[in-house]
């Protein structure tokens, strides 16, 4: 099995064994993203989404109860034009 790893010279063929030896697929790949500086615009856009997600969520919240009131009040008024 061959696995092929980016370097800065092109694309450098590894043996199965020799990543087994360096400690795996993982570690190597981590070592790699913590060097490169595309790693930290991956945790920018990561906390980027964090503050987003966080910011929706909180207005899901709110919006929530006042469609709640909104949806009883529409009700009521639908109960009694249908009473009257």
């Amino acid at each position: 099995m061959e696995f092929r790893m980016r370097t800065a010279e092109g694309l450098d063929p590894v043996r199965s064994t020799q990543v087994q030896q360096d400690g795996g697929i993982m570690p190597n790949l981590l070592e790699t993203l913590l060097r490169e500086e595309a790693a930290q615009d991956l945790a920018e856009y990561g906390i980027a989404l964090a503050v987003i997600g966080i910011l929706a969520g909180a207005a899901a919240i709110v919006i929530a109860k006042d469609v709640g009131t909104l949806w009883s009040r529409a009700q009521s008024l639908i109960d009694n034009a249908q009473s009257s």
